[in-house]
């Protein structure tokens, strides 16, 4: 794996994720029995019993364009969400011109005692698709891998990558570290641990931002997840950065929407249309 990307380098780098079938991670624990799995439904996840978050630092709008790329090749990265105070939707793409899409992440689920409670979350990745589903009972994760269905049992609270994203953007500034489980890229679940950095300036494509960033580590420190959130830009999360065993992502936005309001765009002449 390359060298982490620096704060100041406006390209961003996608190395190649293998097409091989994945196996359970150190963190991950399987079990045989996948009765509730085939029935179709998933209720209301349950919430979590910490103190409710600030819900207003979550837009309830939201549409990030993102620079990236791929073997070399340039991608042009998607994130849109959307909440009503109640439930939330999301989804990121990454698609490479004139070859079409390369990533498509879903995910729902609703919002209670002030946070996102996840309900399902699919992602294809160069034509390999994978689909979790939250137990309403916050007990496990029922997975669709590669056809196979299998559970993998929570410890704590659960969220999915992209509602993470928007969960760390309603932490005050001096929440101390804590734990979640999160699925990631490729399907992958681990428990990692989130510390938050203060605000710093970074230079994106859309231009110069102050922003606080969120660190997450889990696997044995072979899963990193870094997301920045802009404080000039009402919390959108202007880059991306997920690293582990199966490939890597580094999104940076170049475009910024708000509750319809346009916050930044990348200049003409940046390489983006």
């Amino acid at each position: 794996m390359s060298r982490p990307a620096t704060e100041t380098e406006s390209a961003a780098s996608l190395p190649p994720a293998p097409d091989v079938p994945l196996s359970p991670t150190p963190d991950e624990v399987a079990t045989p029995d996948v009765a509730e799995a085939g029935n179709g439904t998933n209720p209301l996840a349950q919430a979590p019993a910490e103190p409710p978050l600030n819900l207003e630092a979550w837009p309830q709008q939201g549409r990030v364009r993102y620079q990236s790329s791929y073997w070399g090749m340039p991608v042009e990265g998607e994130q849109r969400w959307s909440h009503d105070g109640a439930r939330f939707n999301a989804s990121l793409t990454g698609t490479v011109p004139v070859k079409g899409e390369l990533l498509r992440q879903a995910a729902t689920g609703h919002i209670s005692g002030g946070r996102p409670v996840s309900e399902q979350f699919s992602e294809t990745f160069n034509r390999n698709q994978f689909e979790t589903q939250f137990a309403s009972d916050g007990s496990k994760l029922i997975q669709v891998r590669k056809g196979a269905l299998r559970e993998v049992p929570t410890e704590g609270y659960a969220l999915d990558m992209l509602a993470l994203t928007h969960f760390v953007a309603m932490q005050p500034p001096d929440v101390p570290a804590f734990d979640v489980m999160v699925v990631t890229f490729r399907g992958s679940i681990s428990r990692v641990t989130v510390q938050q950095f203060p605000a710093a300036e970074i230079e994106l494509p859309a231009g110069k931002t102050m922003a606080r960033r969120f660190h997450a580590m889990g696997n044995k420190g072979r899963l990193k997840i870094d997301v920045w959130l802009s404080s000039d830009w009402r919390n959108a999360p202007v880059r991306i950065r997920v690293e582990d065993d199966g490939g890597a992502y580094d999104l940076k936005a170049d475009e910024v929407e708000i509750d319809g309001a346009l916050l930044a765009k990348a200049p003409i002449g940046s390489g983006v249309d």
